[in-house]
């Protein structure tokens, strides 16, 4: 294009060798050969495809390329681009192993929590029917059903672990188990209850965590697993409430209650006096027959695979007018504050591995109803005033009962 007042630019001519020895002339960007009426266009740019040229590039092309090797040799191993890969692939692998890791810490530590929670294992409701049982339920009580109290985590190891350290005796510089893994408002929860059952109910002592005794378990469900949610009691009856759940709790615990033929609904979110339903023989079992104030009057854990020894604090339920404990694998001695049980009037103890002298609940009782391993020389027991006395025939190994 020709800018305004320029003149027009000439027409060059010029007469260019061709490779057969002929002229080409350009006139106009038109070439014009004067060999064979051929038509030849010459290269854009005829020095590119001069060979002097060629050298030149592929000259310094080989020189650059040497340049760059010589230049990546020197570098170190992971400065070196071809190892960058490499580099970055382990770093990933890393970044996996680390988070794989935190993940298995974190699984770990939900295993233990649930470890710590559920000493006993899983406790839902159980799959008999509740029976309807005689008297009032007693559901005129408070309780919160409104908030959620979580034990914080801890291994039930360390338990045993600070009991290990801590021996018998307890110091007040200890650092126990609630102080470490448990809220300020949980540890408070928890000595709150503690401070009603102890020491009316329960010893301080067995109450207390590095234990891990029968008596803090029961405690501990009480506090952070019971699905009823009890508010903190704030008169006598709401007391004697809380005491006789803690109390049947504990019972549970004491006597390997996960290994009872039937659980008969114990530990669920009902009404303790609602903790009963129908056995195999198609009686009811458990605990009801509540008075009007939601006091127990019947414990039936018959022919129910309890194993282990009465807890003393049994004798508190005071209500309780029969207690049928017979045909199970219960040791040891009868707890002397039984004799708190002003209202019994049954008491099955036979077919058990009961010792001892038990002659201290004749002479303040009116048991209408007694029955223990009395018979045989010796016996197992020593009962004055049980009107029925059984001992294991050593023949069948079935239990042979007498009236006396």
């Amino acid at each position: 294009a020709v800018r305004p007042g320029m003149p027009p630019r000439p027409t060059l001519t010029s007469h260019i060798p061709t490779t057969n020895g002929s002229t080409s002339s350009i006139n106009g960007g038109h070439s014009t050969h004067n060999s064979n009426g051929g038509n030849n266009t010459p290269h854009k740019y005829p020095f590119l495809k001069s060979s002097s040229f060629k050298r030149a590039v592929l000259k310094k092309s080989a020189s650059f390329s040497r340049g760059k090797k010589l230049a990546t040799a020197n570098l170190p191993w992971f400065a070196n681009p071809k190892n960058r890969n490499l580099l970055n692939i382990m770093y990933l692998v890393l970044c996996v192993m680390l988070l794989s890791f935190f993940a298995f810490s974190l699984m770990t530590q939900k295993l233990m929590a649930y470890a710590i929670h559920n000493p006993t294992g899983f406790v839902g409701e159980s799959t008999n029917t509740a029976s309807n049982t005689a008297g009032s339920t007693n559901d005129n009580v408070v309780y919160d059903t409104s908030t959620t109290a979580t034990a914080t985590t801890a291994a039930s190891d360390g338990i045993n672990d600070a009991a290990n350290a801590i021996g018998n005796e307890a110091t007040t510089n200890v650092i126990t188990f609630e102080s470490t893994y448990l809220t300020p408002e949980q540890s408070i929860h928890l000595q709150s209850l503690r401070n009603i059952l102890s020491p009316t109910i329960s010893t301080t002592e067995s109450l207390r965590s590095y234990t891990y005794t029968p008596q803090y378990k029961a405690l501990y469900w009480l506090a952070f697993q019971d699905e009823r949610r009890m508010v903190l009691p704030s008169t006598s009856r709401e007391i004697q409430k809380l005491s006789q759940r803690y109390i049947l709790a504990l019972l549970y615990f004491a006597t390997g209650g996960e290994n009872w033929t039937h659980v008969y609904q114990f530990l669920s979110g009902l009404d303790e006096c609602e903790w009963n339903g129908n056995n195999d023989e198609e009686y009811v079992g458990g605990v009801g027959s509540c008075n009007g104030d939601g006091l127990v009057q019947t414990v039936a854990l018959w022919k129910n695979n309890l194993k282990g020894q009465l807890p003393m604090e049994l004798g508190e339920l005071s209500a309780v007018k029969v207690l049928s404990l017979y045909s199970n694998q219960l040791t040891g001695t009868l707890p002397a504050n039984f004799v708190q049980m002003k209202s019994l009037d049954t008491f099955y103890l036979h077919e058990n591995d009961f010792i001892g002298d038990i002659g201290f609940m004749c002479s303040s009782l009116s048991i209408t109803y007694f029955r223990s391993d009395c018979y045989g020389e010796p016996p197992e027991v020593s009962c004055p005033c049980c009107d029925v006395c059984c001992a294991k025939d050593d023949a069948t190994g079935e239990s042979q009962c007498f009236t006396k």
